[in-house]
């Protein structure tokens, strides 16, 4: 299991957890579990995560900024996975997201 899978299985543990207090880490969480995703290439289920973040704070504009990012990623492999000229092209690859500096 590499770093981000196990990144991955914390924020979840975070998200599940049922203490009094776990609301108030919930839109990191969510939020950072986005840019996992996200960097991982699969921008769909970072814009379900970035979706939960803004429903916990809906003034997190970095997911709110993020959740577009994702969904400018999911336009374009969508663009770039129709048929040219008989053939399917293959969608690039997402550009690396620097989860320090996030």
């Amino acid at each position: 299991m590499d770093e981000y899978e196990k990144a991955i299985e914390d924020f979840t543990q975070a998200i599940d957890n049922q203490a009094d207090d776990a609301k108030t880490y919930y839109p990191d969480a969510y939020y950072k579990r986005g840019l996992i995703d996200l960097n991982l290439g699969e921008p769909e289920k970072a814009i379900k995560d970035f979706n939960n973040a803004i429903k916990c704070d809906s003034k997190y504009y970095k997911a709110y900024y993020k959740r577009a990012i994702a969904r400018h990623h999911v336009q374009l492999t969508a663009k770039i996975r129709k048929t040219t000229l008989g053939r399917t092209v293959c969608a690039p690859t997402l550009i690396p997201i620097d989860l320090k500096s996030c």
